[in-house]
């Protein structure tokens, strides 16, 4: 490259991208910039460092001079540069604008521009393909190949293009047959996969390793383990080496298939070669490993994939941005905590960090356990936290290791079901449950049998147990890369195997032998877990706890009894609707609510009593025209009963998202506003915000990372709590309803009955209150 090239690169980028000062750095280099090569090689030098901006700047600078000759070679440099940042919309304006300079576009233009286009606009690239011969261009193995990459599964329509290529005398290369088989294989066409590898030689091309990377992929999508196993024998015999994906196509399909020792040894080899592990190959043995009922070889294998899921987690940083407004003592821990929600993803836990009972059924959504684990920093000295929508719950687990008692809440069976067993609740005897599960794993020849089986065990614990293990179980059959982004339904059940059943139960109680020991304490000695299936907005606690740390759900974004029913479909309806009744605890005790606390005499049955009263649900919450009014309504309801159910100078820490405003699950909805006026029409102030949002849209974007799910693009933390005014108002009503007290049971104050004892109670500690308790969401009368 010419000196001055070099030079003028060097220019340009320690300058700024307007055109003012781009034209004033190369003002000393514009001479030799006229020259075409120079112009050209100028461009290149900075396409190569992927410096965009800088390209299309000065591609503009040079058709602005009349004396600088702008030919094909500029376009193509700068439309290939388009193409490389996934921005084919200006590639395409580029390549339409060549017309009006009079510049003729050829054939590696063409094929330039149907490599932008590849990505995601498929129908344009055959059409431009069309276009080629109708101008005189004639197509070129490198755009036909372009073509057929840009059909991706269309496999039908890959094959046409390159028997089009043979009828035009044009010679398909190695890359336009590797992209057929690569279209074959994402369809799970492994016959014609294979025929097209193995009819290669005949057009005399010689097959790479991609070539037999994308064959070994089709016969992972068709569970044709044999022939991969062949393959792989075929790319030995050939003197060549595997490469990151092929080992990867490899591991997958042997886990695909079940035969989870072929997925350990290439694992090994690639262990042992010079690619780094990653989460596909990890992720996909783990999953075989368990489907087999190898439950030793999954703990094992465990830290591995925390591993290389954080270093994956460490490189998805740039994809988003923080922003915090108040105290800096406390939005660094909430910038903290939204961090680890989306670096860390539900239900994985870091490298170093014991996975314990979360995600052991993978919910429909969940706050990931590092993040309340940091939310728990803010109320070091609470002794019982609620989370008032429990789900799963990873909040209470964390609470338990952290020396708390647990309280929990959920209109869902589900829900209770898991947070049960996450919790270890029932405190089983883990000894009576492995035994117990060896018998019906060895008796059960299919997984009817096996749900029969555990229908007559007489131990409401035990059975219960079974049945979540059942449900985990059949959740996990055809789960084959074990990524939290994987599909959370339950499974195909003819999938289903007793030994998978034995291997997840000794799986399950090993991490309740975990989670024990981070408790800590003999049986009947470990801090205890109360749960409630009820409307958190009825909830009244007989003592009000110190903390709430809860996350309502993101409007228009779940439909969590759907889940259920598809949950109930599997284990029966009575089995999980009849879990735990509406109005009830877990234990059989009444909730503690508002009203009757046997809710389910009001004529409704378990399996009627969630959908009415799950707040945001999706199915439900673009069909009423004033949805953006109803949300606000039952937010005002939930969070005057955590005002209710938080003592004086208790906190209340809320994780909340952007819901939907359209049925295209667009994020639209700013949840955080809604939340904050509802919160101050319960008496709370806004102390603190935090939040993340995505910096763009990647289409390989994480799931958690393209919306507001999860604490998505436009998630938010915010802290809540009450000034001296708010507390000087309490005390006006504490001291105008205590005069009757001694004549009245209970006197109404704010939105809640309170007894005269409890008046006196909060009168004493509501004038000693002189500074807030810092938290997260912090909420104080």
């Amino acid at each position: 490259m010419p000196s001055a090239v070099v030079a003028a690169g060097n220019a340009v980028l320690q300058t700024g991208t307007s055109q003012a000062k781009l034209q004033a750095a190369l003002e000393p280099f514009w001479e030799d910039l006229k020259n075409p090569r120079a112009g050209s090689a100028l461009l290149k030098h900075l396409a190569r460092r992927k410096k965009l901006r800088y390209v299309l700047s000065l591609l503009k600078l040079l058709q602005e001079d009349p004396d600088c000759e702008v030919n094909g070679f500029h376009f193509t440099i700068a439309i290939s540069a388009c193409g490389k940042a996934r921005k084919w919309r200006q590639a395409l304006a580029l390549f339409r604008g060549m017309e009006t300079q009079a510049v003729q576009a050829n054939t590696v233009t063409y094929g330039a521009c149907i490599s932008a286009l590849k990505a995601d606009q498929w129908l344009l690239c055959l059409e431009m393909l069309e276009e080629m011969p109708q101008r005189g261009v004639p197509r070129s193995p490198i755009a036909m190949s372009a073509g057929i990459s840009a059909l991706g599964e269309r496999w039908e329509l890959s094959l046409q293009l390159l028997g089009s290529m043979r009828e035009e005398q044009i010679s398909p290369d190695t890359v336009a047959c590797n992209a057929c088989i690569s279209a074959c294989a994402s369809s799970a066409q492994w016959p014609m996969a294979l025929h097209l590898l193995h009819a290669m030689p005949a057009a005399e091309l010689a097959p790479d390793i991609i070539s037999f990377s994308a064959a070994i992929g089709s016969c992972e999508e068709g569970q044709q383990w044999e022939k991969s196993l062949a393959l792989f024998h075929d790319i030995q015999s050939r003197g060549m080496r595997l490469d990151d994906f092929s080992y990867n196509a490899l591991i997958g399909s042997f886990s695909r298939a079940g035969e989870w020792q072929y997925a350990l040894h290439f694992l090994s080899l690639k262990a042992a070669s010079k690619y780094q592990l990653d989460v596909h190959a990890c992720s996909a043995c783990v999953s075989v490993c368990e489907r087999a009922g190898q439950w030793e070889h999954v703990l094992s294998l465990w830290p591995k994939l925390q591993m290389v899921q954080q270093r994956a987690n460490l490189q998805q940083r740039r994809l988003y941005s923080l922003s915090s407004d108040g105290p800096e003592e406390v939005t660094e821990r909430l910038m903290r905590a939204l961090e680890f929600q989306w670096a860390s993803g539900y239900p994985f836990l870091p490298a170093g960090e014991d996975q314990l009972t979360h995600g052991f059924f993978k919910y429909i959504a969940g706050m990931q356990a590092l993040c309340a684990r940091e939310l728990l920093q803010l109320v070091p000295d609470a002794r019982q936290v609620l989370d008032m929508f429990c789900g799963s719950g990873t909040v209470l687990v964390e609470s338990l290791v952290a020396g708390k008692r647990a309280l929990g809440c959920d209109v869902s069976p589900l829900a209770l079901l898991l947070a049960t067993h996450h919790t270890d609740a029932r405190d089983i005897d883990l000894q009576e449950f492995l035994g117990v599960s060896e018998r019906l794993a060895e008796e059960s020849g299919d997984w009817q049998a096996l749900k029969s089986q555990i229908a007559v065990v007489s131990e409401v614990g035990l059975r219960d147990a079974l049945q979540f293990v059942l449900l985990v179980s059949l959740s996990r059959a055809s789960d084959e890369t074990y990524l939290h982004s994987s599909s959370k339904a339950p499974a195909d059940e003819e999938s289903f195997s007793p030994y998978l059943f034995l291997g997840v139960a000794r799986l399950y109680a090993s991490r309740v032998g975990a989670l024990r020991h981070a408790i800590g304490g003999e049986a009947g000695e470990r801090m205890g877990c109360d749960l409630f299936r009820c409307d958190n907005r009825l909830l009244r606690l007989e003592s009000p706890v110190d903390a709430i740390i809860t996350g309502p759900p993101y409007p228009g974004v779940y439909d969590y009894h759907a889940v259920a029913q598809e949950c109930a479909e599997q284990l029966g309806d009575e089995t999980l609707f009849n879990f735990c009744a509406p109005g009830f605890s877990i234990h059989g005790a009444a909730a503690p609510t508002a009203e009757s606390s046997a809710e389910a005499e009001k004529g409704e049955s378990s399996a009627e009593y969630a959908p009415g009263r799950e707040i945001g649900q999706n199915s439900l919450w673009l069909e009423d025209p004033n949805w953006a009014q109803q949300w606000q309504a039952q937010q005002e309801a939930w969070l005057d009963s955590a005002f209710a159910n938080l003592r004086p100078g208790g906190t209340a820490t809320l994780m909340i998202g952007d819901g939907d405003a359209s049925a295209l699950g667009d994020g639209g909805f700013d949840c955080l506003q809604s939340t904050l006026q509802a919160a101050a029409a319960a008496g709370f102030e806004t102390v603190a915000t935090a939040t993340i949002r995505a910096r763009s849209r990647h289409p390989k974007q994480p799931k958690g990372m393209k919306r507001t799910e999860h604490m998505g693009p436009c998630a938010r933390r915010v802290l809540v709590g009450v000034p001296w005014a708010g507390v000087k108002r309490r005390m006006e009503q504490l001291v105008k309803s205590s005069k009757d007290a001694s004549n009245v049971g209970t006197r109404r104050i704010g939105k809640m009955r309170t007894p005269p004892v409890q008046i006196q109670e909060e009168f004493r500690s509501i004038t000693a209150l002189s500074r807030f308790h810092r938290g997260l969401c912090k909420v104080q009368l």
